[in-house]
């Protein structure tokens, strides 16, 4: 999802599976939150709304 959406905005990158780790899904949970909330602050610097 990140790779294709910054292919058409600079959002900067966001690699998730490089720190994946199949033994813990605890730890991948708050990886991908962790990108998620990069992600929002993109959105509130470009004055969109975030939806849930």
């Amino acid at each position: 999802m990140f790779a294709e959406l910054s292919s058409e905005v600079d959002i900067g990158t966001y690699n998730i599976m490089e720190a994946y780790d199949p033994d813990c899904l605890q730890d991948n949970v708050r990886l991908f939150d962790a990108c998620l909330q990069k992600y929002e602050e993109v959105y509130k610097a470009a004055g969109i709304a975030v939806r849930r």
